[in-house]
């Protein structure tokens, strides 16, 4: 998982990953390698304090996605909108901002529908609070 976390980050168009690096690492010293900030990025992640943090913001709505993420084993988008049921919007946009925060990804190393999948960093951490 932590190889098909890493493809979805180098394969984002540039800008989009340097606008999440500097949000995350703050200033970029040039040259850069993507790589090479995607192991920071990585790191900083893995950090307690980082866990801490992450899941001190994570709110019921929250943990109920993450949940769900979590019982239908890395679901295509479609089928966790699906599955929250309500308001689809509400629930389109909670997953938006899990993303943002970088608490589950796209990965879109299977063949068919990309899959929502846990940040690997942060999965133990996200699966305790989620069940």
């Amino acid at each position: 998982m932590r190889d098909a976390w890493r493809r979805a980050f180098l394969g984002m168009p540039s800008e989009s990953f340097l606008d999440i690096m500097r949000a995350y690492l703050g200033g970029l010293r040039t040259p850069y390698r993507k790589d090479e900030l995607l192991t920071q990025l990585e790191a900083g992640l893995k950090r307690p304090e980082t866990a801490e943090f992450v899941l001190s913001l994570v709110d019921d709505e929250d943990a109920a996605a993450l949940g769900a993420i979590a019982i239908l084993e890395g679901p295509p988008r479609a089928a966790l909108l699906d599955f929250l049921e309500g308001e689809r919007q509400d629930a389109e946009a909670r997953i938006l901002h899990l993303e943002e925060r970088l608490l589950v990804f796209e990965d879109r190393s299977q063949r068919g529908a990309p899959v929502l999948r846990f940040t690997p960093a942060l999965a133990e951490s996200l699966l305790r609070r989620a069940c």
